[in-house]
């Protein structure tokens, strides 16, 4: 990736005197403007596209409550999902929000805790 850099700063020939060459435009001035753009333009990331993982982007674009990107051996990629409930599990998913609580007995508690998610593209 390249940042523009001027090579010529036209507005400075507005102050020279009639005559000067300096004054003159050249067509190499402007070709080598052009060019410079062209080449920044072309070098910088589209920050629109969806990033692939492989360039430490999702691969993914949009969403639907209480999905989660979980790891694809298959292709190296991330696969959104959502967590699925076991018996006596209930799983609400919000908007930006897991809600994950239990019914039942058996002796055991009824209230996870200490569940934690973790995400390095944006949070949730």
């Amino acid at each position: 990736m390249s940042n523009y850099t001027k090579s010529t700063n036209f507005a400075t020939k507005d102050s020279l005197v009639s005559g000067n060459p300096l004054k003159i435009v050249k067509g190499t001035e402007i070709d080598t403007e052009f060019n410079n753009l062209a080449i920044a333009i072309a070098t910088k990331k589209d920050t629109t596209a969806i990033e692939a993982v492989a360039t430490g982007g999702t691969g993914q674009s949009s969403y639907t409550n209480g999905q989660l990107l979980i790891g694809n051996s298959t292709g190296g990629t991330l696969t959104k999902a959502r967590l699925t409930a076991g018996t006596g599990v209930t799983i609400l998913n919000g908007a930006g929000s897991i809600t994950i609580s239990s019914s039942g007995g058996g002796g055991g508690s009824d209230v996870v805790s200490n569940l934690f998610l973790y995400s390095n593209f944006g949070g949730f």
